[in-house]
Protein backbone atom coordinates (compact mmCIF):
# COMPACT_ATOMS: atom_id res chain seq x y z
CA UNK A 1 0.00 0.00 0.00
CA UNK A 2 1.10 3.55 -0.71
CA UNK A 3 -0.29 6.47 1.23
CA UNK A 4 0.25 9.68 -0.66
CA UNK A 5 -1.59 12.97 -0.36
CA UNK A 6 -3.99 11.40 2.13
CA UNK A 7 -5.09 8.73 -0.36
CA UNK A 8 -4.33 5.01 -0.27
CA UNK A 9 -3.15 3.35 -3.46
CA UNK A 10 -1.51 0.12 -4.53
CA UNK A 11 2.21 -0.33 -4.70
CA UNK A 12 3.49 -1.03 -8.18
CA UNK A 13 5.38 -4.30 -8.70
CA UNK A 14 8.38 -4.46 -6.48
CA UNK A 15 11.71 -2.86 -7.01
CA UNK A 16 13.10 -5.51 -4.68
CA UNK A 17 15.25 -8.10 -6.45
CA UNK A 18 14.01 -11.72 -6.32
CA UNK A 19 15.03 -13.48 -3.12
CA UNK A 20 15.46 -10.21 -1.20
CA UNK A 21 13.12 -9.23 1.60
CA UNK A 22 11.55 -5.77 1.50
CA UNK A 23 9.56 -3.94 4.13
CA UNK A 24 6.43 -4.89 2.16
CA UNK A 25 7.12 -8.53 3.02
CA UNK A 26 6.66 -7.76 6.72
CA UNK A 27 3.25 -6.14 6.24
CA UNK A 28 0.63 -8.85 6.64
CA UNK A 29 -2.22 -9.17 4.16
CA UNK A 30 -5.72 -8.91 5.65
CA UNK A 31 -6.60 -12.10 7.48
CA UNK A 32 -2.96 -13.23 7.76
CA UNK A 33 -1.94 -10.96 10.64
CA UNK A 34 -1.93 -13.79 13.21
CA UNK A 35 0.16 -16.06 10.97
CA UNK A 36 2.61 -13.25 10.27
CA UNK A 37 2.92 -12.42 13.96
CA UNK A 38 3.68 -16.04 14.74
CA UNK A 39 6.22 -16.32 11.93
CA UNK A 40 7.98 -13.03 12.70
CA UNK A 41 7.39 -12.08 16.33
CA UNK A 42 8.49 -8.56 17.18
CA UNK A 43 10.42 -8.38 20.44
CA UNK A 44 8.62 -6.42 23.15
CA UNK A 45 11.38 -3.83 23.16
CA UNK A 46 10.72 -3.13 19.49
CA UNK A 47 6.98 -2.48 19.87
CA UNK A 48 5.29 0.87 20.10
CA UNK A 49 8.42 2.92 20.36
CA UNK A 50 8.01 6.59 19.82
CA UNK A 51 10.78 9.08 19.47
CA UNK A 52 10.12 12.77 19.15
CA UNK A 53 10.95 14.32 15.81
CA UNK A 54 14.58 15.34 15.72
CA UNK A 55 15.26 18.88 16.88
CA UNK A 56 17.47 20.25 14.16
CA UNK A 57 18.37 23.44 16.03
CA UNK A 58 19.78 22.12 19.32
CA UNK A 59 22.43 19.77 18.00
CA UNK A 60 25.83 19.92 19.63
CA UNK A 61 29.04 18.88 17.88
CA UNK A 62 30.67 15.64 18.98
CA UNK A 63 32.92 16.34 21.97
CA UNK A 64 35.98 15.05 20.10
CA UNK A 65 36.23 16.92 16.76
CA UNK A 66 38.98 14.61 15.51
CA UNK A 67 36.81 11.57 16.11
CA UNK A 68 33.87 13.30 14.41
CA UNK A 69 36.06 13.93 11.36
CA UNK A 70 37.17 10.28 11.31
CA UNK A 71 33.55 9.09 11.40
CA UNK A 72 32.48 11.54 8.68
CA UNK A 73 35.41 10.60 6.43
CA UNK A 74 34.69 6.89 6.85
CA UNK A 75 31.02 7.35 5.97
CA UNK A 76 31.90 9.40 2.90
CA UNK A 77 34.10 6.55 1.63
CA UNK A 78 31.04 4.28 1.97
CA UNK A 79 28.91 6.66 -0.10
CA UNK A 80 26.78 7.62 2.88
CA UNK A 81 27.74 11.12 4.03
CA UNK A 82 26.33 12.20 7.37
CA UNK A 83 26.59 14.96 9.90
CA UNK A 84 28.07 13.83 13.22
CA UNK A 85 26.80 15.25 16.50
CA UNK A 86 27.02 14.44 20.18
CA UNK A 87 24.63 11.66 21.12
CA UNK A 88 22.51 11.33 24.24
CA UNK A 89 25.52 10.22 26.33
CA UNK A 90 29.21 11.09 26.33
CA UNK A 91 30.11 7.84 24.52
CA UNK A 92 27.48 8.01 21.78
CA UNK A 93 27.63 9.79 18.46
CA UNK A 94 24.51 10.85 16.59
CA UNK A 95 24.81 10.28 12.84
CA UNK A 96 22.30 12.26 10.80
CA UNK A 97 21.73 11.10 7.22
CA UNK A 98 19.64 12.79 4.57
CA UNK A 99 17.48 10.07 3.03
CA UNK A 100 14.68 10.21 0.51
CA UNK A 101 13.63 6.55 0.19
CA UNK A 102 13.95 3.08 1.70
CA UNK A 103 17.21 2.26 -0.12
CA UNK A 104 19.24 5.16 1.31
CA UNK A 105 17.99 4.34 4.83
CA UNK A 106 19.32 0.80 4.45
CA UNK A 107 22.58 2.12 3.01
CA UNK A 108 22.91 4.45 6.02
CA UNK A 109 22.40 1.52 8.40
CA UNK A 110 25.04 -0.65 6.72
CA UNK A 111 27.52 2.24 6.54
CA UNK A 112 26.85 3.07 10.20
CA UNK A 113 27.35 -0.55 11.25
CA UNK A 114 30.64 -0.77 9.38
CA UNK A 115 31.77 2.59 10.75
CA UNK A 116 30.91 1.62 14.32
CA UNK A 117 33.02 -1.52 14.12
CA UNK A 118 35.96 0.30 12.50
CA UNK A 119 35.86 3.32 14.80
CA UNK A 120 35.70 1.13 17.92
CA UNK A 121 38.77 -0.79 16.71
CA UNK A 122 40.73 2.42 16.06
CA UNK A 123 39.47 4.35 19.10
CA UNK A 124 38.75 1.81 21.86
CA UNK A 125 36.44 2.90 24.69
CA UNK A 126 35.43 6.19 23.04
CA UNK A 127 32.18 5.16 21.35
CA UNK A 128 29.66 2.67 22.78
CA UNK A 129 26.93 3.13 20.17
CA UNK A 130 25.68 5.26 17.29
CA UNK A 131 22.32 6.98 17.32
CA UNK A 132 21.36 6.88 13.64
CA UNK A 133 18.81 9.41 12.40
CA UNK A 134 17.53 9.31 8.82
CA UNK A 135 15.85 12.57 7.81
CA UNK A 136 13.72 13.27 4.79
CA UNK A 137 14.37 16.94 4.01
CA UNK A 138 11.53 17.51 1.53
CA UNK A 139 8.87 16.43 3.99
CA UNK A 140 10.72 17.66 7.08
CA UNK A 141 10.16 14.17 8.49
CA UNK A 142 12.17 11.10 9.41
CA UNK A 143 12.89 7.79 7.75
CA UNK A 144 13.56 6.36 11.18
CA UNK A 145 15.88 6.44 14.18
CA UNK A 146 18.00 3.64 15.51
CA UNK A 147 20.32 3.04 18.43
CA UNK A 148 22.99 0.87 16.84
CA UNK A 149 25.08 -1.19 19.27
CA UNK A 150 28.33 -3.00 18.45
CA UNK A 151 26.53 -6.36 18.70
CA UNK A 152 23.83 -5.24 16.25
CA UNK A 153 26.48 -3.83 13.92
CA UNK A 154 28.36 -7.13 13.89
CA UNK A 155 25.12 -9.03 13.21
CA UNK A 156 24.24 -6.74 10.29
CA UNK A 157 27.70 -6.86 8.72
CA UNK A 158 27.99 -10.65 9.06
CA UNK A 159 24.49 -11.23 7.68
CA UNK A 160 23.28 -12.96 10.85
CA UNK A 161 20.43 -10.44 10.86
CA UNK A 162 18.50 -9.48 7.74
CA UNK A 163 18.69 -5.72 7.18
CA UNK A 164 14.95 -5.38 6.60
CA UNK A 165 14.19 -7.41 9.72
CA UNK A 166 16.59 -5.21 11.69
CA UNK A 167 14.73 -2.13 10.47
CA UNK A 168 11.32 -3.50 11.45
CA UNK A 169 12.50 -4.66 14.89
CA UNK A 170 14.55 -1.59 15.81
CA UNK A 171 13.13 1.52 14.14
CA UNK A 172 12.13 4.27 16.57
CA UNK A 173 9.67 6.78 15.13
Amino acid sequence: MVIEGGKVGNLSPAATPPGKTSLQDYIPAPGRAAAAAAAHPVPRAGRHRAAPRADRTGRAPLRDPGLANEIKAFLITRGAPAEVYQGSTARRARLVFETRAEGPVFKALVASATALIQIRERFPDQIEAFEVVCEMPESDGEGGRFTLTPEQAADLISGRVDLTRYYVDNVEF
